[in-house]
Formats: structure tokens, sequence, C-alpha cells
């Protein structure tokens, strides 16, 4: 189609007319002429009155129809999805929680400890512990806490901890689960 310069020959409801036809809609009337894009194809084809004779179908001669967006819908939903899903996969890899690493789960487990024991002080090494990660969320802490006996002597308490991650925010003593404790005096 041989479009008008600038432009020219766009319609309001996105179709435009060939240069053939916008002569022809100028000696019709030329103030719809220079102003198209305030007018519908509808109100072209009424201005002219005639439908294609290449065509058969109801719009002027030389007057092009609104492009179907279908296709371009399809596409836009296709990329709609692809940027949905991957900011969704992102966002699942980048707040998927490591596992705890063995000195936060000593952390926890001095907690355990001080719940079973209930003692009013206890001191606990700084990091003083020996580790073991079998898998599956499960960590074993073995460390010693010293305290005082009913009569106020020192004690140290040896403790051997088994507990099971269960997800989300390691420093919630919730997301873990004792399964075994055993403490002994040396």
């Amino acid at each position: 189609m041989n479009a008008p310069s600038f432009g020219a020959g766009k319609l309001r409801d996105g179709g435009a007319v060939c240069s053939s036809c916008f002569n022809k809609i100028n000696k019709v009337n030329p103030h719809i002429a220079f102003k198209l894009r305030k007018h519908t194809l509808d109100d072209i084809k009424n201005l002219l009155g005639h439908t294609s004779e290449k065509t058969g179908n109801n719009n002027p001669v030389g007057v092009k129809p609104k492009p179907s967006t279908t296709g371009s819908t399809i596409g836009g939903l296709v990329v709609m999805g692809l940027i949905i899903w991957g900011v969704v996969a992102l966002f699942i890899h980048v707040s998927s929680p490591k596992p705890p690493t063995h000195s936060q789960a000593f952390i926890i487990s001095k907690q355990f400890v001080e719940r079973t024991l209930n003692q009013p002080k206890m001191n606990f090494p700084y990091m003083d512990y020996r580790h073991d990660e079998p898998g599956n969320g499960l960590y074993l802490i073995e460390s010693h806490v010293d305290t005082k006996n009913a009569f106020g002597g020192d004690l140290r308490i040896t403790y051997r901890v088994k507990m099971h991650y269960k997800g989300g925010d390691w420093a919630e003593i919730g997301n873990w689960e004792l399964k075994d404790i055993d403490t002994w005096t040396n």
C-alpha cells in the first residue's frame, strides 16, 4: 500500500488509508482528509460509501483495515509468561534457605542444653565443639558447659545433641527438632 507522507493516512482505530483513498477523501471533504486521526474506519466507509473492489469486504477501496492483534497478543502473553516464570524461578532460588552451618547448629544446641539442664548460670565455650552432619538436615554437636553444682562447686557437663533442621530461619529454635541429648560429668 502506498501511504500518504508523514502518517497523514493514519486513523483513530489503528487503520490507515492509501494515497489514492486519501486523495478521494480530500476531494469529498478536505476538512476530514487532514484530520483523519480523529476518524475511524467506519467514518471513512460512510464518507466514501462503497466496498472494496479487490477483496469484496466492507472496507472502502484502498482503506487498510486495522491489523489483527491476535498474533501480537499471543506473542505478548508468551513473553509475559516467560518473564513471570523467570522472576518466580529467581525468587525461589534466592529465597530458598541454605542449610545451617555447623556453627549455627552449635548455637541452637546450646539452647537445647539450657532447656534440658535448667541451671541458673551456665558458661558455654565460645567455639570449642565437635560436629558431624550426617545429612538430611541432621546435626550432631558435642561440647561442654561450665556451671555450679548444688553446693556451689564448679561443674563441667559434657553434652552431645542430635537435632534435625526442619527448614526456615535457622535462628528460630522452632525450626529444629531435638532428636536426642546425652549429658555426663567429667
